[in-house]
This record gives C-alpha cells, structure tokens and sequence, in this order.
C-alpha cells in the first residue's frame, strides 16, 4: 500500500515532536490515509497501539547509514508527500530527496522558535542557524508552522512570504488522553486536596526555565501551604535540585523524570505552569486546558499568547519576571476559570481537527470520502 503521507523523523525519541507526530499519523489513519512513520530504528515510546493504516519503516534497516536508508525508502516507496520536523532531519529528507531523484514533494514543519533559540548565542553561530534555516525552507515545497507567531518567525528568518507558511494545529487533545487522566492517582501529593499542587512539564533543560519556576514557588510556599512536582528528566536536573535546597523547598518538590502518563498528574494538579524562555506551540498547555486545569504561562514566542487567547483563559506574564509570575500563581489559585471555559479554549487542538488541517494543507488524496 502506497503511503498517502510519509512522517520524516529519522531521529525519533521522546520529545513533544515525536508525540505529536505518532498522534497525527493515527489521526491521518483514522480519516482513511495510509501513513509511514519513518525513523531510524522503532522507538519504545508512543506507538503502542498504531492503526493498521500506519506504517514504521526503519531506515537503518534499509542500509547501514540514515541518509542511504532514506534514498532507498524514496525510491521504493515514492510516497506523494514527505513531511519532515527538526532541523537534522530537514535536511536529510531534502539530501535523500535529491539523491533519489524522485517527485516526492517535501514539506517541512516548524515546532520551534528559531529567533529564540539562537538568541543568546555568538553572531556567529546565529547567522550561521539562520543561513542553514533560509537554504532549507527555500528548498522545500512547503513549510508548516504550530502557530502563528511561529510563522511569522519563520518568514522573518528565511524571507518567504507569510502567505506560503501554513499553520496547522497540533494533535494535542485525543480520547486517549483523557482515558489515561482517570487512572488511578500517581503521587500522594495528588492525594492531599488540602494542600494544592503547581505541576511543570518537560524537558529539564534552561529553555524550560524551570529555575524560574522554582523559585517562584519557593516565594509562593512562604506565604502558603503549596507543592510542586516536575515532570521531566534532563541535563539541569542537578541544577534545579540544588536551587530548591538553597531556597529551602527541596521537601515540597518532587521530580520523578519522564513518566509515561503525564496526564494522571495533570488532571489532578490545581495549576499547571509554563515558565519557558521558548515554545513552538505548547502542548502541555494545552493539554491541561484540555483537562479543565487552570494555567499560568509566560509570554514568550510562540504559541502561549495564542494557545491562551491573548490571556483570556490564563495570565501571560513577562519572561523571568519572579514577581509577576507569582502574582499570576497567587490570583490564579485563588480565583481559577471555570473547566469548561478551560475546555473550550483548545477545541481547535483535537487530533482528528489537526488531521483534517494537515490532509487540507498538503493536498492528499482524499481519505474516507473527504472532499
């Protein structure tokens, strides 16, 4: 069966992008698109459970280096459409594009501001990003950003007109999730409902800026009872442990790594906060949204202002401003929205409304009678 789609991401592991495309490829399969999800060799996580519509191709099943194993999948397989995400994988789906000489249109996405990334870096190495980032998406066929101000990023780097970026939602809310979230409770904290707990989610690395969250809490538990827990293994994670110690809320945080239901944690938490110097499009924020739990995020690029629409559903608050994050905490905790305000905040977000988005964007052959 010839793919309607191939899913381009040679180096899938456990981040939000690899989540997120394991969730459209399902959604893709349940509008009746038959899909590859292409890496280089099958991940433990997130495809339990794939459609049969769905296929994994490992490329260094195919040959002994990623790059050769792509070109020998392209010409076999010549799917219509190949959409790739990250940068290392961007640019090998484009090299394996031309290597192969097929006709297989290649688009890619964008899940990360890229201005914000570099933006503590040597001019050096930022032009360097830059040129890379504008020889790449010039190459493409199309390119899809996760917001709009990711668009805008995207147009202001590489010069392509706003009007060729394509939005498209993120498969962020899906039934499952919400299965997952009814099981039972994960940590005794979640138990205690007298003393709420602030729940932070992702990789524990300085654009996540949890040191900030950190410290915000620490301001926040003296003046009263609260917890935090930290869902996340990274590099910084000795870093974070010892500023909770020195700021003397060590016994109040709790960090047990990647879990593989995060959704248990955050449907019990009584706020979910985002302290990140950079986003793509959130998904976490969402996903709390999603669950009914009331958020608190910073105002960075991109993604929150429009997830939170221009703070109507949660408090944006400047990048590493401590006190007003913890003012955002304190009013929020003591005056949440209502959950199906909440709720309804992120029903664009769905998988199947992101599939349809995506079918509509690349121009697949119609699915399941879609016209």
């Amino acid at each position: 069966m010839t793919p309607a789609l191939a899913l381009f991401a040679p180096s899938f592991d456990r981040g939000g992008v690899e989540r997120m495309l394991a969730q459209l490829a399902r959604g893709l399969a349940d509008r009746g698109f038959a899909v590859d999800l292409v890496m280089n060799r099958r991940s433990a996580h997130y495809l339990a459970d794939l459609p049969d519509r769905v296929r994994v191709v490992e490329l260094l099943a195919l040959a002994d280096r990623p790059l050769a194993g792509a070109v020998a999948y392209l010409r076999e397989t010549r799917p219509a459409v190949l959409l790739s995400s990250k940068d290392e994988n961007n640019a090998l789906a484009l090299a394996a594009r031309r290597q192969a000489g097929v006709e297989t249109r290649v688009w890619l996405r964008a899940a990360i501001a890229e201005s914000s990334r570099v933006a503590g870096q040597f001019f050096w190495k930022r032009w360097q990003s830059y040129r890379r980032m504008r020889r790449l998406y010039r190459e493409a066929d199309g390119v899809i950003a996760v917001s709009r101000d990711l668009a805008r990023d995207v147009a202001e780097i590489t010069g392509l007109p706003l009007e060729r970026i394509q939005v498209a939602h993120n498969p962020v809310v899906t039934p499952e999730m919400f299965d997952l979230a009814a099981r039972p409770v994960p940590h005794a904290w979640l138990e205690a409902a007298d003393v709420p707990v602030i729940l932070g989610i992702g990789r524990l690395a300085r654009v996540k800026n949890f040191a900030l969250l950190i410290e915000a809490f620490a301001r926040l538990r003296a003046e009263r009872p609260c917890r935090l827990i930290l869902l996340g293994e990274g590099r910084e994670r000795s870093r974070l442990e010892a500023l909770a110690a020195r700021r003397g809320v060590a016994g109040d945080l709790a960090m047990p790594g990647f879990v593989d239901n995060p959704y248990a944690f955050l449907a019990r938490a009584r706020l979910f906060v985002s302290a990140s110097l950079s986003e793509g499009s959130p998904n976490a924020l969402a996903e709390a949204l999603a669950l009914g739990v009331p958020v608190v995020s910073t105002d960075c690029l991109s993604g929150p202002r429009e997830i939170l629409g221009e703070g109507r559903f949660g408090p944006l608050v400047p990048i590493n401003d401590v006190e007003a994050l913890v003012r955002a905490m304190r009013a929020t905790l003591d005056q949440p929205l209502p959950a199906e305000v909440l709720r309804a905040a992120v029903a664009d977000y769905s998988r199947d409304g992101s599939a349809r988005e995506y079918a509509r964007i690349l121009g697949l052959a119609t699915g399941r009678g879609e016209s």
